[in-house]
Order: C-alpha cells, then structure tokens, then sequence
C-alpha cells in the first residue's frame, strides 16, 4: 500500500496512518483512491489527468510516487516559466 493524500488537506500520509497526521480526517472514502496525489504539491488529481491542476507536475508511474525527483523538477518548471515572462515583460530575471 502507498501513501494516502487526505482529502481534507492533502497532506501525503504514511500508508498505515489512520488519520491524517495534520488534520486529523480519517482515512476511507474521497482519498487518493479516486484520484491521485501529486508528488510536488500533494493536490489529489482526477485519475484521468496525467498533469496536476495545481502546479502543472506530470504523473509519475506507480513505482516512483514516493515524493522523490518530480518535486523538484516541477518547483524548477514553475521558476522558468515564472522568467520567461518577467523576460517578456521587460523585467530583468
């Protein structure tokens, strides 16, 4: 079993949580098993979106939802998108 994103706040937590650790909504119906939990964000995505709505990661396979590289890979996608358009703007970066 993976980690679970609350559907209260989000936050990913532990597979053999209850409840969620901040919060405190229990685990069951309205989890990440309607969705799934981005790795960069921790919004839970309809399964049918392979990008998260939030922060624009894209979906790791099931063997990497771990947290590990796509969180910063999705931080760094919205730092440049953030420059080009300071750059378009006529702002330094």
């Amino acid at each position: 079993m993976s980690s679970w994103a609350c559907p209260g706040c989000t936050l990913l937590n532990a597979p053999d949580a209850p409840s969620c650790a901040v919060c405190g909504h229990a685990v069951g119906a309205g989890s990440s098993a309607n969705g799934w939990a981005c790795s960069a964000c921790t919004f839970v995505n309809p399964r049918a979106q392979s990008v998260c709505q939030i922060c624009g990661a894209q979906q790791l396979p099931p063997g990497d939802r771990d947290g590990g590289a796509g969180a910063g890979e999705a931080a760094d996608r919205r730092t440049s998108r953030k420059r080009g358009r300071e750059d378009k703007d006529g702002e330094e970066a």
